[in-house]
């Protein structure tokens, strides 16, 4: 128990895949935005994890990429480096 007093626990991180298969394809959040019918502010927050994207979205995002809608919404464990390594 004494090594998880230092334990700060990391978030896992959403919307990464997203992110990866956006910049994969040159896009910026706008133009990703304007493909699926939203401002590019709902992209970045998809991005961040504030928010998913709705089913409708969803699907254009998944035809849009050729990716499975579950990859895309994947969430990411954060792996935090310990300084013992």
């Amino acid at each position: 128990m004494g090594n998880q007093a230092n334990y700060i626990p990391v978030p896992p991180k959403r919307g990464v895949n997203l992110t990866t298969e956006r910049v994969k394809r040159g896009m910026s959040a706008a133009a990703l935005g304007r493909a699926v019918g939203v401002k590019p502010n709902a992209v970045r927050n998809w991005e961040k994890g504030v928010f998913a994207p709705d089913s409708t979205h969803l699907i254009l995002l998944s035809k849009l990429f050729g990716k499975d809608p579950e990859y895309l919404l994947q969430v990411q464990e954060q792996v935090e480096e310990s300084d013992d390594a």
